[in-house]
């Protein structure tokens, strides 16, 4: 099937490009850096969200010499630390707070993505310059706003990493793209990002189904974007067995015997979210106004990568904002490609009304969203009062009430997990691994011994997070092992604030 090249327009322009006349080249980029640099300082201004605080931490570890998945348990491949390596490395050399390099860190990656993504769209030469600049504007908008409080997230990269690749579908869906060179690079540019989960590839899998749908060929599939994601990929995954068996051996059958267990919700709980209702609206408005498109390749791969990432979203079951980022990108992204209106058609202004608005509210509500950490004001003055080389343990099955609070105030971290995100699903089963068991008694009481904490909190609520109506005690749990009981004889109770009993450490001989 041969598509028809776009030719440029005889009619006066009666879209969006009436606006943007002449803003291409040097004053896109010129916009783009302003744009940037002001986004770049409010999420400095900001708190960086938990997950990737600690992810930051078990660099540092990992840095320090320590092995992953046994000095640092988690339950992410080893992709993101990886990634994470650089700004803690830098801040390391230069002496400079690593938050604050992970988050120019990732604007930088943002300002390749998005440079990548100008190449892509500038070798299209049936682009007019407007649709270009207008295209590469909105998505700066859903890469560097729409994450808000969900900066930096392992989401945030997939989509900032894989943008280039989503544009460049749009082009090879029309049979315009020739620059292999920049494909191939594209194409190993994503594979950062689609490798961050193994379900983030179902992306590029139904992007590649529907070029050959659009182009009439199954060969399409082999071309250098391809051979650079699949390279790439195959090489990871080597990585990952070579270097890092202990992901395999351990954390994967750990992960599927207590992670689903613990940490689902149900499934009406999971669609409660913006994208449940938006993602059916837009793509009913891209079937009507399709036919219209100046580019409506451009809105079908945006819609494509939607669909995907919304079933991503509530095949994990979860329902966390930071996992339905990548349908709110993809969404305002697939809203904006319906604005690219044929020039010598009749747009009805309540299309281009709607449109606008729903743009507007997805930029508002997502920009507003900043993160917050209730048990890090709460804490702070507690741990930031201790003396130098102190380090805290928090018993707990949230990553929230532990991080960022170790990053912000610089105190030392006693343990290799997280949050003890074994125990939900493990204490809750009818049947519970006794090899699973014995390996968090073991990891605990190893952990307090190597680096005895100055402080200990301990969730003491009734109705702990993730373990439903179980009613668990932390220390009744593992006082069951003689070795915690020895330990455990050198604290004691200080305070308590909300639900958290806070534990002191003395001096071996003092008694409580």
């Amino acid at each position: 099937m041969q598509v028809a090249s776009i030719q440029p327009p005889t009619a006066p322009e009666r879209s969006i490009g009436a606006v943007l006349p002449t803003i291409t080249g040097g004053v896109t980029f010129m916009m783009l850096t302003i744009f940037l640099l002001i986004c770049a300082d409010l999420q400095l201004h900001s708190t960086l969200h938990h997950d990737p605080a600690w992810l930051i931490h078990g660099t540092e570890v990992f840095l320090d010499g320590g092995k992953l998945y046994r000095d640092v348990f988690e339950l992410n491949p080893p992709l993101i630390f990886y990634l994470t390596v650089p700004p803690v490395w830098l801040a390391r050399q230069f002496h400079l707070f690593d938050i604050d390099t992970f988050v120019v860190y990732v604007f930088g990656l943002i300002a390749l993505s998005l440079w990548a993504s100008w190449l892509a769209l500038s070798k299209d030469e049936a682009l007019p310059p407007w649709i270009r600049t207008f295209t590469l504007l909105a998505a700066a908008i859903a890469v560097a706003i729409c994450p808000a409080g969900n900066f930096g997230q392992r989401e945030h990269l997939m989509i900032v990493f894989s943008l280039p690749y989503l544009l460049l579908a749009a082009g090879r869906a029309r049979s315009l793209f020739r620059d292999r060179c920049l494909a191939f690079n594209i194409g190993v540019f994503s594979a950062f990002g689609f490798a961050l989960k193994p379900h983030f590839l179902l992306i590029p899998f139904a992007l590649e189904c529907y070029i050959i749908l659009r182009t009439g060929t199954l060969t399409r599939i082999i071309r250098a974007e391809t051979i650079g994601l699949g390279a790439m990929t195959l090489l990871y995954a080597a990585v990952i067995a070579w270097f890092t068996p202990d992901y395999l051996t351990t954390i994967v059958p750990f992960g599927v015997a207590v992670y689903g267990g613990g940490f689902d919700s149900t499934l009406l709980a999971v669609l409660a979210c913006p994208a449940t209702l938006l993602l059916p609206l837009v793509l009913a408005l891209h079937i009507v106004l399709r036919r219209n498109l100046r580019v409506p390749e451009f809105a079908d791969t945006l819609c494509v990568a939607a669909v995907c990432s919304f079933i991503i979203y509530v095949v994990q079951m979860k329902g966390w904002s930071y996992q339905a980022y990548p349908v709110d990108a993809t969404l305002f992204l697939g809203l904006a490609a319906l604005l690219l209106r044929m020039p010598d058609t009749p747009r009805p202004s309540y299309f281009t009304v709607v449109i606008s608005v729903l743009l507007l509210a997805m930029g508002l509500n997502n920009g507003v969203r900043r993160y917050q950490n209730e048990f890090m004001a709460e804490m702070a003055s507690l741990v930031e009062a201790l003396p130098p080389d102190s380090s805290i343990y928090v018993f707990t099955a949230k990553v929230s009430e532990a991080f960022p609070l170790v990053n912000y105030t610089g105190v030392g971290w006693s343990s290799r997990f997280d949050t003890f995100w074994l125990l939900p699903g493990l204490v809750t089963q009818p049947n519970p691994s006794h090899e699973i068991e014995q390996f968090v008694r073991d990891a605990v009481v190893a952990d307090l011994t190597r680096q005895p904490p100055t402080l200990v909190f301990i969730d003491v609520a009734k109705r702990k997070a993730y373990f439903g109506d179980h009613d668990f005690d932390y220390i009744s749990y593992f006082s069951t092992d003689s070795r915690f009981t020895a330990i455990w004889e050198h604290y004691q109770p200080i305070t308590q604030i909300g639900h958290f009993l806070v534990f002191r450490r003395h001096a071996p001989g003092v008694r409580s």
